[in-house]
């Protein structure tokens, strides 16, 4: 079983339209397609429109997207699940980690419901409607797959943002990150899977979960009772590969849950372009506070994308990128869960 994932495919950064990566993830003849949000990109324009301007605005960014060759050809022999996040809504990306002086931060559960439901309804027109699950008042869902050694694989497709909450307010309630409906909702069906391999798909890598201490803790009582599960995230225009130990009862003993991440699939330059309307204002930065945005080699593409190979006994995990600092490789013991083996190229 082959599954390729896969988040921010901004069509049209500097004037390029074609995104022959798509291409190369179909040679890799995947048998599922998971697209972790970002499927678009409309930044302020398209929040701070009239409704007419947004529709107009979001109809011709999936236009762009769903008719360029390479993406089509892929969705159409690729059986896909997808998931929003905020450039779907047209939310800008930068403010979700807000950078220089009065920043003023955005949250998916800030926009209003007149949006919220043009938003939904052009992404169930153009991805929803192909997908595997069938359109819905609410983007999460779940699905189940059979490997060729009839193990049952479970994705826990996730909307984080539209019930996000700023996770910096303060309140006597602690701020939500799904939503209580969702929130039960995952936490139930976690509780009742007898899936093989759970794989929760969240457009945002877990680190931002944990700005939600209260959710977390939920989560992770549940997830910690889980053997086999691997969390994919997006957003954050880079790869990565981490480790998290959940703990359970007795409390010396740990259940791993790996995560992968890759965003960045269609950026296809990562120089800015100034005449680009769709360029963020400010470079993403990490928690260092370096920029990672542009951080390709002489101007090459960054074009990441995961693939998971699942056999009878191992989950392999590759990133791809085109700089060093993208390519992962990690083999887990599909039994036991456990890390068999990392690599990481170095620059």
């Amino acid at each position: 079983m082959k599954i390729a994932f896969t988040s921010c495919s901004k069509i049209g950064r500097n004037g390029q339209h074609k995104q022959p990566i798509w291409g190369i993830i179909k040679q890799q003849k995947p048998d599922f397609l998971l697209l972790l949000g970002d499927n678009v990109y409309s930044g302020k324009e398209g929040y701070e429109a009239s409704i007419e301007r947004k529709r107009e605005i979001l109809t011709h960014k999936y236009e762009a997207q769903t008719n360029e060759a390479h993406f089509k050809d892929l969705l159409s022999n690729v059986p896909y699940l997808a998931i929003w996040d905020n450039h779907d809504f047209g939310l800008p990306g930068k403010d979700y980690e807000p950078i220089g002086p009065n920043p003023v931060p955005i949250y998916g559960a800030e926009a209003s419901d007149e949006h919220r439901r043009l938003a939904l309804g052009l992404f169930n027109t153009y991805l929803g409607a192909a997908s595997q699950q069938p359109q819905t008042s609410e983007i999460y869902c779940t699905h189940t797959i059979v490997d060729e050694n009839k193990k049952v694989i479970k994705f826990y497709m996730l909307d984080v943002r539209s019930h996000q909450e700023d996770p910096n307010q303060v309140q006597l309630i602690s701020p939500s990150l799904l939503g209580k409906t969702q929130e039960v909702w995952l936490l139930n069906e976690l509780r009742t899977s007898t899936a093989d391999i759970d794989i929760i798909c969240s457009g945002i890598p877990y680190k931002y979960w944990r700005k939600y201490p209260r959710w977390v803790k939920a989560f992770e009582m549940v997830a910690s009772k889980k053997s086999n599960l691997l969390f994919l995230g997006g957003q954050v225009h880079h790869n990565e590969f981490n480790i998290h130990r959940l703990r359970k009862f007795p409390f010396w003993i740990n259940t791993n849950m790996f995560e992968a991440v890759s965003s960045g699939v269609g950026q296809n330059l990562n120089l800015p372009d100034e005449n680009d309307e769709d360029a963020d204002e400010e470079p993403m930065v990490n928690e260092s506070g370096n920029i990672i945005e542009n951080i390709g080699l002489f101007g090459l593409p960054l074009n990441n994308y995961g693939i998971i190979d699942i056999t009878d006994k191992l989950v392999m995990i590759t990133l791809y990128g085109q700089s060093a600092i993208n390519m992962h490789y990690a083999v887990i013991n599909r039994q036991r869960w456990s890390l068999k083996g990392y690599w990481k190229m170095k620059k």
